[in-house]
């Protein structure tokens, strides 16, 4: 084999590797430390960095509730204790399918722009999907005071 064609086939097959690896390997993280998950057989798939998983495809007959969901989220994907998940709005379409959008709070702050979506039919969650922020570490305390904060918006708004 000439030099440039296994110089190819080399890096072709180094690629193909660490794209089986960046897509099972956290699985398998997931299978392995979490038996009684209700993750454990789910097919996810992580955010770049590794830390949150945008897409979650439960198999059929995984019985999980919206609270239980939470639960086990803020548990498997170590979520910290700062960080809560909320159930802002519930609606059902006309599939019968209940649609949960979920919001992330962080020290009771809203996190503006962030979320999760819970499909579910027959009480079963079967899909899930979004962005929820972890490894936040943010100083919130106000700056201003509740005066300084009301005089800087009146003079925003006074008319010249």
């Amino acid at each position: 084999m000439p030099i440039n064609q296994k110089n190819f086939f080399l890096r072709y097959t180094a690629l193909i590797s660490y794209l089986l690896l960046i897509i099972f390997i956290p699985d398998l993280i997931i299978s392995k430390n979490n038996a009684d998950s209700i993750f454990r057989n789910a097919i996810v798939r992580m955010d770049p960095n590794g830390r949150s998983p945008v897409e979650i495809t439960f198999k059929k007959g995984v019985q999980s509730t919206v609270y239980s969901f939470i639960s086990e989220y803020k548990k498997t994907f170590k979520l910290q204790a700062e960080n809560d998940i909320k159930i802002s709005k519930v609606f059902t379409d006309e599939l019968t399918q209940t649609h949960y959008r979920l919001k992330q709070y962080y020290k009771n702050i809203e996190l503006s722009g962030i979320q999760y979506l819970l499909h579910q039919k027959n009480n079963t969650i079967f899909y899930a999907h979004g962005y929820l922020i972890h490894a936040i570490e943010l100083d919130i305390t106000p700056r201003l005071t509740d005066n300084q904060a009301l005089e800087y918006v009146l003079d925003y708004i006074r008319l010249p």
